[in-house]
């Protein structure tokens, strides 16, 4: 009895051993295998990038922009200038500012508008007969105006171009010695400024406008330009509702940009800062 317990103890053991080894066994050969884990590209996993530059090329002008060390660049749509990746600069279209040519001549702050944008129209009246005067007074039909009086100008143009219209110029700067010869022509002289005190005109910080449609005629105003009579005055009401409309248009946009009316001439609108400006008389042909 004894020894039937003893073999069968020993059975149990000896199979206890086996079972026990071969899991021992399993184990050692699972833990030799590479288990693969999925991580997230670090810097160290990445191609170093070392102060690359980008390259922008816009209107004969190159500007380099040196990035962080060692910063993660993105592959797409993007071309760096580096010898671990492609040499090929990227270039940056800029819209400038139409019809301008280079550096624009400036006197006294003066300077000619079609140079800092082309898409006006330029009608200047004093430089044919087509005045009240029926003289020519200028010597040219240059639209010439202050700098600062060009950017806000400029302004309300983009702004009118929204609405399918564009300014158009009828008189900007007046040299001083030419409104002394309208002082003396005009009939009425509540409509021109006393050559004595000078005019924005002088400062090339007023401008004498309307608006054309994209066929290039003339928007229908309560009156024509320089008739000097109460047809030109903002209040008046004895028109059309679209003449009003039109006229109402223009000065909206006008002031928003920076202009000041007057009472007496729709077409007339003056800069807010004018009176910053000196009062001028620069011949035509400086410019």
């Amino acid at each position: 009895m004894i020894k039937k317990r003893f073999c069968l103890f020993l059975s149990i053991f000896i199979i206890f051993f086996i079972l026990f080894s071969y899991t021992l066994h399993t184990e050692e050969i699972s833990s030799s295998q590479t288990i693969p884990i999925t991580t997230k590209p670090s810097i160290s996993m990445l191609d170093t990038i070392s102060t690359p530059t980008i390259i922008i090329s816009a209107a004969n002008k190159t500007t380099t922009n040196t990035l962080t060390t060692n910063t993660y660049i993105p592959t797409t749509n993007i071309k760096i200038n580096n010898s671990r990746v492609s040499k090929t600069p990227i270039t940056i279209p800029q819209t400038p500012t139409p019809g301008a040519k280079g550096k624009v001549k400036e006197v006294k702050g003066l300077v000619e508008l079609l140079k800092l944008d082309n898409t006006f129209v330029i009608d200047i009246k004093y430089a044919t007969k087509d005045n009240f005067t029926k003289k020519v007074i200028y010597p040219s039909a240059k639209c010439i105006i202050n700098k600062n009086t060009a950017s806000k100008l400029i302004k309300a143009n983009n702004e009118f171009k929204k609405l399918g219209y564009t300014i158009k110029i009828f008189d900007a700067y007046r040299p001083h010695s030419a409104q002394k010869i309208l002082w003396d022509a005009a009939l009425d002289k509540s409509f021109v400024a006393d050559p004595k005190k000078g005019s924005n005109h002088n400062r090339g910080a007023a401008v004498d406008l309307t608006l054309v449609d994209k066929s290039g005629k003339e928007l229908p105003m309560p009156s024509n330009y320089d008739e000097f009579t109460k047809r030109a005055r903002l209040d008046y009401k004895d028109c059309s509702k679209e003449q009003i409309n039109n006229r109402e248009l223009l000065g909206r946009i006008m002031v928003k940009c920076g202009f000041k009316r007057i009472r007496s001439e729709w077409w007339h609108f003056d800069d807010s800062n004018a009176k910053k400006f000196p009062v001028l008389d620069i011949p035509f042909d400086k410019f």
